[in-house]
């Protein structure tokens, strides 16, 4: 029995893909490598808040302290932002189009979570005041460096801020 046409053409197998002369894959998918480094920048960045947050200020010079504030200190955040722009170059979704509904979206939710900071305290009926430095320290003027509950009773206040420990 022959073969018709139609079914040879389909048999023939496709031409090998060129890999792209960037990436050297043949096919857009994802760098593992830069998934990888971005999410160790994000675990050191956590380490180091968490550090510098809950830790206890001599625990900060010890040497755990010192690589934990070395990994997730200046560079982390850099770092994970060059990945995040060198990835949108081999992304599969690299239309201007779908990148710039991306971006919207980003900054909408940046907003709405801004909002929501504002809006839970008024809900609960609290008084809330952002200071802004001055810039005469290091912090560069116009830095957001304090929030100001209040007043209200102790109650009230704790509800939202109770868990919170002061900074020395």
């Amino acid at each position: 029995m022959q073969a018709t046409p139609a079914a040879a053409v389909a048999a023939t197998p496709a031409p090998p893909v060129a890999p792209d002369a960037i990436t050297g894959l043949a096919t857009p998918e994802r760098v593992r490598a830069f998934d990888l480094a971005r999410g160790l920048a994000i675990v050191f960045m956590i380490g180091v808040h968490v550090l510098w947050h809950w830790g206890a200020p001599d625990t900060w010079t010890t040497p755990i302290g010192q690589v934990i504030s070395f990994l997730g200190g200046p560079t982390a955040a850099p770092v994970f932002m060059f990945l995040m722009g060198a990835s949108l170059a081999f992304s599969s979704r690299s239309s201007f189009s779908s990148l710039a509904v991306r971006g919207l979206w980003l900054v909408w939710l940046g907003y709405l979570l801004n909002f929501l900071r504002g809006v839970i305290p008024a809900y609960l009926g609290l008084s809330t005041g952002l200071v802004r430095d001055a810039g005469r320290t290091v912090v560069s003027a116009g830095t957001t460096t304090c929030l100001g509950v209040g007043p209200d009773t102790v109650e009230r206040i704790d509800a939202v801020t109770g868990t919170l420990r002061l900074l020395s």
